[in-house]
């Protein structure tokens, strides 16, 4: 099994913890189980087209709209490799975590 620090290093500590503070960002008043973020102002978009954090143009993110007051938006988009990459260290966290 791949441990947390082997996918930190794989991706990098910086990438991840940009991406952590983004995806913090982004879903800021969300539940913390994201059960229906729709119903708490949050939507999400995928964009491009290559599944890819090398940096060039392309490369698949996901972008979070969401309302922060009633006129006001906040946008956050989060390359979506290392948003896996993210979700795999934290995977691996709960599973190590687990007796």
């Amino acid at each position: 099994m791949t441990t947390r620090t082997q996918l930190r290093a794989l991706v990098g500590e910086s990438t991840m913890r940009t991406a952590a503070e983004q995806l913090l960002h982004a879903t800021r008043g969300c539940r913390p189980d994201m059960h229906e973020p729709d119903e708490q102002g949050l939507r999400a978009q995928v964009r491009g087209r290559h599944f890819d954090n090398a940096g060039t143009d392309g490369e698949l993110v996901v972008e979070f709209v969401g309302e922060e007051a009633a006129a006001c938006h906040r946008v956050t988009r989060v390359n979506l490799a290392t948003l896996t990459a993210l979700a795999r260290v934290g995977a691996a966290a709960l599973l190590e975590a687990q007796p």
